[in-house]
């Protein structure tokens, strides 16, 4: 293989792959690197047991095709910082200890070990794989509004992951949710909490088109690829809790405003519970840390109703705010009820299960 790229292009292609640091088995270690002739590119694979990215460059110059594994650590620490083309190239057997890649910029020099292509973990396949209608950003951003209530330990597998279900795209934790609604139709399918950073990164590429079967998601973009493996498991029946009641008292707030009072009580609250009070009297919203404390602190609240104090978690109300940012709407229902949260005619709905003193 011997092919001439923009090192400033590699060091991008390099930036998130999925190479492990340190790992028992070598190979892990690496990265795939394709170099061909028609088209002029190179192509930078990385994969883990359940990912897998692929960002294509455009080649300067490719007086060999062929392919190789590098070793991803050495290889980003080599091109780091230069500027300009640059050449890979293999030198020796790929079946002696002294099969290398060579990185080569005007005197600069640096030699990686390597190992033969074929030995890099093969993909899965797809399977059979629909296309749903839709605006990839439209779901990149609705992803990136629910993650936070995934949870991240959990027996229940299903549920360290987001869920897309018809026009639904569902986080929960059983201690809380997030649903967003988005202009398509899905399949039950649910993305592993581990891939979501990765796939809305390639939502958000250049000419996205995404397709899905009952083992994995991909993203084929101007770039390159993503693909992550889904989770094996049943979700949860969450159009159950999903329902806003009809009866309850609602309020208008502004998350801007909450969201720096929540700050300042976060040293107040109990460690263990992270208990905050929340109650409105007068178009003020309450907040007071603990059950019977005498620090407190308060935003504006448009209520027409006689508001219930509940108790809720800080941490979980301080994540609904920092994802809703703006105006919204609040109802509660009572004391030991579930709180609704949401935005715009229910576009995105938040819920919070209280805290019983």
């Amino acid at each position: 293989m011997n092919v001439t790229v923009n090192a400033q292009g590699l060091s991008a292609a390099l930036k998130n792959n999925l190479a492990q640091k340190r790992s028992t088995l070598n190979i892990l270690e690496h990265v795939l690197l394709i170099a061909t002739e028609s088209p002029a590119e190179l192509r930078v694979i990385s994969r883990d047991f359940s990912q897998e990215i692929e960002v294509v460059i455009a080649a300067e110059c490719v007086e060999q095709a062929g392919s190789v594994t590098c070793h991803a650590e050495k290889l980003q620490a080599a091109v780091t910082g230069l500027a300009g083309p640059a050449t890979l190239s293999t030198t020796g057997s790929p079946d002696s200890e002294q099969f290398k890649t060579v990185l080569q910029q005007g005197r600069r020099r640096f030699q990686i070990l390597s190992m033969p292509a074929d030995i890099f973990p093969k993909g899965k396949e797809m399977g059979q794989a629909k296309s749903p209608v839709l605006d990839p950003q439209e779901l990149a951003k609705a992803i990136a509004t629910v993650q936070y209530a995934a949870a991240v330990h959990d027996a229940r597998p299903a549920l360290l992951g987001v869920h897309l279900n018809e026009h639904d795209v569902v986080a929960t934790d059983g201690h809380r949710a997030a649903c967003a609604l988005i202009d398509a139709d899905f399949r039950p399918i649910t993305i592993p909490r581990d891939s979501l950073k990765n796939l809305i990164a390639a939502l958000m590429e250049e000419g996205a088109e995404l397709r899905y079967s009952d083992s994995a998601i991909e993203v084929v973009h101007a770039c390159g690829r993503y693909r992550s493996q889904l989770l094996d498991a049943k979700y949860v029946d969450y159009k159950r809790v999903m329902r806003i009641p009809a009866n309850g008292v609602t309020a208008t707030l502004d998350a801007a405003n909450i969201a720096p009072a929540l700050s300042r009580l976060r040293s107040f609250v109990p460690v263990g519970t992270q208990m905050l009070g929340c109650e409105i009297n007068e178009n003020l919203l309450s907040l007071t840390a603990g059950t019977e404390s005498d620090t407190k602190d308060e935003a504006e609240a448009q209520c027409d109703g006689s508001w219930p104090k509940v108790h809720l978690n800080l941490s979980y109300l301080n994540d609904a705010m920092n994802t809703i940012k703006g105006e919204f709407t609040w109802q509660n229902s009572g004391a030991h009820e579930t709180q609704f949260m949401w935005t715009g005619n229910q576009d995105v709905v938040h819920i919070i299960m209280p805290m019983r003193v």
